[in-house]
């Protein structure tokens, strides 16, 4: 784009101004572009609808007529079937969902349009959406329209090495992996306190710590959907305006943060990257819009990111077989999505509702067995022993109530938040897929016009940076989930043996009682602690040894202790 002039333009991404001369704008918002970038700093002057007028990045604006470029002969055989349809739709019924109405200036004769036509005419034709495949750039790089780079002169951090083992295609690993940890928040001010922000203080393994805020992060994602169009980027935090600057939103957005900067590190095609490496490396303010602007700019974008993709070894799969595969991968990743939301909504019904109704039913039973060990008083002739037996008993129940509700909630927290980045990086997959299922449409198309052999190998590596993707999914899934669920089942097995403990020795001191102990028959109950030894008040009852291997029953209430209980039952 190098024209001047006045005419309408899209914006592709949103962007926030840094300086005066810059221009803030939304996404998908229509500008006037008032004058093109000249001088090729990758900057370019638009006017916005309410007449403000700045500079945006180049690369964030599209020509609206671009949507009206023919395709060129070499194009037919990639054409999809739907678009020898996009003649002239009927003007007297209503326009279709995906049918635009568009105005033709003066200056411009469409097939549509009369040549005795004056000013504008109003013409209606079929507008092709743009698709993941179209906005992706794997539609431009099988077109054969990318820039061409030379991948021999090429460093191996600007190659996507796809490798084959065992017949399984996958990312070639990254040589130097880091961590990184968010440390610290502040909250700083500009234009002399009208506008506040927050910095994360990031500690990578390798480096020292810099700062960086929000939308950092958030022109990151933004870039790094552009660089790499087929590898699942998982979503940022959400981003929430009422109570930002809250100590518990700032908490969480860190931790969220951090776990979205891990997960990027693992990547053995993101972590090498110039973009992912710049952004964690501490710049001067002028030397970070270098790197802003540079990547922005970068070749490597879109198209550009098939155009550097190596297939090292030996790739040969059928048409049919990569179909299969595709659709392997589609219907894994509308279960996945399923099956963990439904886990995730369960696990919250389970740590609320399920640990509420279990509380209260647990501290009932437990105040039952209070109520009853209020009977069992000593003034009644009652050992203490037992009173305290029993009462111990339903207190044990009432805490085992008290502390289900609280732990279950506690232990639930980390997995759900593992649940929910899993549904969010799932989510993410449906672009890569749909990319791919796209090209191998081009593939087949291709196939009946005799032209595949133009853009097989293309397809080729499309293809083989969705299958390594989803490769690196599946691996990086086996080690996440297991680490989730193995914490998760170690705080469950801590807590249910707290409570089995307090259960066992609740059971033990009523063994005497019922003229057991941990000895004989009671063996499963031996590693259980006994309570120290108490007298019991009342005569001693006798046996005759020799007579019977039975362990003596317990004493009889003295006569008085009778007496009184009835005296009690008939008040009663």
């Amino acid at each position: 784009m190098s024209q001047s002039g006045s005419k309408q333009c899209k914006i592709l991404y949103a962007f926030e101004a840094e300086d005066s001369a810059e221009l803030s704008i939304q996404e998908n918002a229509i500008v006037t572009l008032y004058e093109a970038d000249q001088t090729g700093d990758g900057w370019s002057y638009v006017i916005r609808e309410d007449g403000v007028a700045g500079f945006v990045p180049t690369t964030h604006i599209e020509d609206i007529d671009d949507y009206s470029t023919p395709d060129g002969p070499e194009d037919q055989a990639l054409s999809d079937d739907s678009s020898s349809n996009s003649s002239s739709e009927d003007e007297s019924g209503p326009a279709p969902s995906d049918v635009s109405t568009i105005i033709l200036p003066p200056n411009k004769v469409s097939a549509n349009t009369s040549p005795n036509s004056n000013s504008q005419t109003i013409v209606s034709r079929s507008v092709i959406k743009r698709t993941p495949f179209t906005t992706s750039g794997a539609e431009t790089f099988l077109r054969g329209e990318e820039v061409k780079v030379n991948r021999n002169n090429l460093q191996e951090y600007e190659k996507n090495v796809v490798m084959t083992v065992n017949g399984v295609l996958v990312w070639k690993p990254a040589t130097e992996p880091a961590s990184y940890r968010i440390g610290s928040t502040e909250t700083n001010s500009k234009f002399g306190g009208a506008k506040n922000y927050t910095s994360y203080k990031i500690h990578p393994s390798n480096s020292e710590c810099i700062a960086r805020r929000f939308k950092q992060f958030d022109w990151l994602y933004d870039r790094l959907v552009t660089r790499f169009p087929t590898l699942a980027i998982p979503k940022l935090p959400p981003k929430t305006m009422r109570g930002r600057f809250n100590e518990d939103t700032v908490n969480m957005r860190k931790e969220l943060l951090e776990t979205w900067l891990n997960r990027l590190a693992r990547h053995p095609i993101i972590s090498e990257s110039q973009l992912f490496g710049g952004f964690l490396k501490k710049e001067s303010q002028t030397d970070w819009k270098k790197y802003k602007r540079a990547m922005e700019r970068d070749p490597a974008n879109q198209s550009g990111f098939f155009a550097r993709t190596e297939i090292v070894g030996d790739f040969n799969r059928s048409l049919d077989g990569m179909q299969q595969d595709i659709n392997g991968w589609e219907k894994l990743s509308k279960n996945l999505n399923g099956s963990l939301s439904y886990f995730r909504d369960i696990l919250q019904n389970h740590s609320t509702e399920f640990a509420r109704y279990y509380q209260n039913e647990f501290m009932t039973v437990g105040k039952a067995i209070t109520n009853l060990s209020s009977l069992f008083k000593p003034d009644h002739h009652y050992p203490k022993e037992f009173e305290l037996a029993v009462k111990n008993a339903g207190e044990c129940f009432i805490a085992s109530g008290k502390d289900f509700h609280s732990q279950q909630i506690q232990d639930a927290v980390p997995l759900r938040k593992g649940l929910e980045e899993y549904i969010n990086l799932v989510s993410s997959q449906k672009q890569s897929i749909s990319v791919a299922k796209d090209t191998l449409k081009k593939l087949k198309d291709a196939k009946k016009h005799h032209q595949e052999n133009v853009i097989k190998d293309k397809c080729a590596t499309v293809y083989a940076t969705v299958e390594a993707e989803m490769n690196h999914f599946q691996q990086e899934s086996v080690r996440d989930i297991s680490d989730l669920m193995l914490r998760y089942l170690r705080f469950q097995v801590v807590y249910h043996k707290t409570v089995a403990r307090n259960f066992e020795e609740s059971l033990e001191s009523f063994m005497k009682f019922a003229g057991k102990s941990t000895n004989g028959q009671n063996q499963q109950f031996a590693n259980v602690p006994s309570p120290p030894a108490a007298a019991t008040p009342g005569p001693a009852a006798t046996t005759t040894t020799g007579k019977s291997s039975a362990p003596p029953p317990p004493p009889p209430p003295p006569p008085q202790a009778l007496q009184s209980a009835k005296m009690q039952q008939n008040s009663f």
